[in-house]
């Protein structure tokens, strides 16, 4: 045979070879592991068109997972039916997330993130909260200017956690009379309000005010300075945060 003919059977062997694997058939081959061929010089195939025999003597076929790939070079032999490889017989893994691409259920998951065996994120979820207390003078609604800092506090925190709201709870100390305690300390929570919507824009719709009177002291009101404790706005907003694990 002459270097033409050599060539000629080379590329015939080479072009059949392409065809199979495309079309998840495989080639019989022998002990010395080259192509068996026919009386024809082509090669025994087996899966395409009824040509499934091969010859005495001669290694079954090589793609027992019939992923496309030989035996003979498959690293990873089994994959399951339908499950799209490499070069080297193994699942593809688009994303690099360990969990190839037949068993991910969240494709496209960011470099570096922990995922579950169904390749989706590992979610942490952690509770954040931002407290809010602004005392107030005796028999009196106005928010000192020094409180307006710790009012923005608030509101900055429900700028970021959008889903949050926030019940502004209004409190006096116990002089007076119990209907206009309760009136006090209602004024005194809608300042609050008022300052957290007009002032830094949060929606009123997230906002509640409810005023106690003196039903709920901080501390006994036995001295001025437990009575100024008491004459008092709090809130406390909390936001459940979820992030995802590295």
């Amino acid at each position: 045979m002459n270097i033409f003919h050599t060539l000629a059977a080379v590329l015939l062997t080479a072009l059949v070879s392409q065809f199979a694997v495309a079309h998840g058939g495989a080639f019989a081959f022998s002990g010395s592991n080259t192509p068996v061929l026919d009386g024809t010089g082509n090669c025994i195939y087996h899966g395409i068109g009824g040509h499934d025999g091969y010859v005495e003597g001669c290694s079954k076929v090589a793609d027992a997972d019939g992923d496309g790939v030989m035996d003979k070079d498959d690293q990873c032999p089994n994959t399951p039916k339908g499950a799209d490889v490499d070069a080297k017989g193994c699942p593809l893994d688009d994303d690099r997330d360990g969990v190839p691409n037949y068993l991910d259920q969240c494709p496209n998951t960011a470099a570096g993130a922990k995922v579950d065996d169904k390749g989706c994120y590992i979610v942490l979820k952690e509770s954040k909260e931002v407290q809010l207390r602004v005392n107030f003078a005796s028999n009196s609604a106005k928010v000192p200017a020094t409180d307006y800092e710790v009012i923005k506090q608030v509101a900055d925190f429900m700028k970021l956690y959008p889903l949050t709201s926030v019940v502004v709870e209004g409190h006096t100390d116990d002089r007076g009379s119990d209907a206009y305690n309760k009136s006090l300390s209602q004024r005194r929570a809608n300042s609050v309000a008022a300052i957290l919507s007009t002032e830094y824009g949060i929606d009123p719709s997230r906002i509640s005010a409810v005023g106690y009177g003196e039903e709920r002291p901080l501390v006994a009101n036995d001295s001025r300075e437990n009575m100024a404790k008491n004459r008092r706005v709090v809130a406390v907003v909390t936001a459940t945060v979820e992030t995802i694990a590295k």
